[in-house]
Formats: C-alpha cells, sequence, structure tokens
C-alpha cells in the first residue's frame, strides 16, 4: 500500500473498544460501570459483579484478569484502584466522543517489530 493509500484508509475501530465504550455508556449496568465524573476515565464499581453480570453479555468469558489484559493492550492506565473498584483512562476514550476510539491502537509486542524489522 502507498503512503497516500494508507493515510486514506479508514482505521477500523476494534471490536473490544467498541464493546467497551457500550458497556460505559449502557444505562443498564451504571452500578457497575460508568463514566467517571469528569468523564475521562471508566469507573468500575464491583469488579466481581462487574465479571459475574456484564462481562459474560459482550465476551465469551467472565475473567476480570482477561479484561484487564486488554485493557493494557490498549494503553489504558489505572488511575484509581480500591479492594474492589478500579479506575481507567486513555486519552482517547472519553464520555460522548467516539469518533477518538479510531486513535487507539493496540500495543505491539517487541518480538512482533524485531521480525518485522529484519
Amino acid at each position: 500500500m502507498t503512503p497516500a493509500a494508507a493515510s486514506t484508509t479508514p482505521h477500523i475501530v476494534p471490536p473490544f473498544l467498541t464493546k467497551l465504550y457500550d458497556m460505559v455508556t449502557c444505562n443498564t449496568y451504571t452500578d457497575l460501570i460508568h463514566w467517571s465524573t469528569d468523564g475521562t476515565a471508566v469507573v468500575i464499581s464491583n469488579t466481581t459483579m462487574f465479571s459475574q453480570s456484564v462481562l459474560p453479555q459482550y465476551f465469551k468469558h467472565s475473567k476480570f484478569a482477561s479484561f484487564l489484559r486488554q485493557l493494557n493492550m490498549y494503553n489504558f492506565r489505572t488511575t484509581a484502584k480500591g479492594e474492589n473498584r478500579r479506575e481507567f483512562e486513555n486519552p482517547h476514550f472519553q464520555k460522548g466522543q467516539p469518533q477518538l476510539l479510531r486513535r487507539l491502537t493496540r500495543k505491539t509486542n517487541t518480538a512482533d517489530r524485531a521480525r518485522g524489522e529484519s
């Protein structure tokens, strides 16, 4: 693909990110997952209940560790952590701004980059 073609090709938002955005904006689970007051972070109020009730509705698993791994792959960082509560943010994941999702990219594996350069 030429550089010009690459710049005009639309970036497709990965399913994990669209599902996360749906989860946090859905009114059904606001007691378990919601936006922070300023809309810059995702708050999970009860990780145990979130894993049991919400994750199976969106994914083929109910493992919080797998969900957390995906967040980490997209450079979300933990901004608050309690016994059964978590808060995550990424500058391209903001309340009311789904167009920013296209800017989120998955971390690349160092080994993959090394293979691509050889």
